[in-house]
């Protein structure tokens, strides 16, 4: 009536062993690549422009996130933005950020900006005092528990953006990520 041990572990791993298979298959096929869409040419000005291309100056975490190729470590868009300012796409490689072979990957999907200048418009930034929690958010980094956003409105008001470490809404770390994205003016 009552099979042995192992022969219940054989009947089991034929039946696991199968499913196991196929969930990877299923999740290699429905795992996205990051591709670069709607890329337009101008003639007479011999420019060539993607509105899919992100700015791996200015962009946030989430956004550089798109970007996340399988099996980087530590995260892809982390050694991005620590890494920060880029003049041009090949300072990725050359700061050490990412392999050659992810440029090769990425290269048609990353922008430096305009003409490879450094955006530091403070309009853009956004302010740590003022900011509602969802503006906050598009800082979020990954990992983050309590919420990013949350500690630092917890934490108000900031004279500078050391301030923020100092008040113990975020770590030092955390603070490199963002400081070229927040304000506190």
């Amino acid at each position: 009536m009552f099979k042995s041990p192992s022969a219940l572990s054989v009947s089991l791993l034929k039946r696991e062993i199968p499913l196991f298979v196929l969930s990877i298959i299923l999740i290699t096929a429905c795992a996205e690549t990051p591709t670069a869409t709607t890329i337009t040419s101008n003639t007479t000005t011999g420019t060539v422009t993607s509105k899919s291309q992100i700015n791996i100056n200015t962009a946030a975490i989430a956004e550089l996130d798109k970007l996340e190729l399988p099996g980087t470590k530590p995260s892809l868009s982390e050694r991005i933005q620590a890494a920060r300012p880029y003049q041009e796409i090949d300072d990725l490689v050359a700061k050490k950020a990412i392999s050659s072979e992810e440029l090769g990957l990425i290269k048609n999907l990353v922008t430096v900006g305009e003409s490879g200048s450094v955006t530091t418009n403070q309009s853009k930034k956004i302010n740590v005092n003022t900011a509602a929690i969802a503006e906050l958010d598009k800082l979020e980094l990954p990992g983050t528990k309590p919420s990013l956003s949350e500690r630092i409105q917890a934490a108000r008001p900031y004279k500078t953006l050391d301030d923020l470490v100092k008040n113990k809404a975020i770590s030092a770390e955390e603070l490199g990520l963002i400081k070229s994205l927040v304000t506190t003016k």
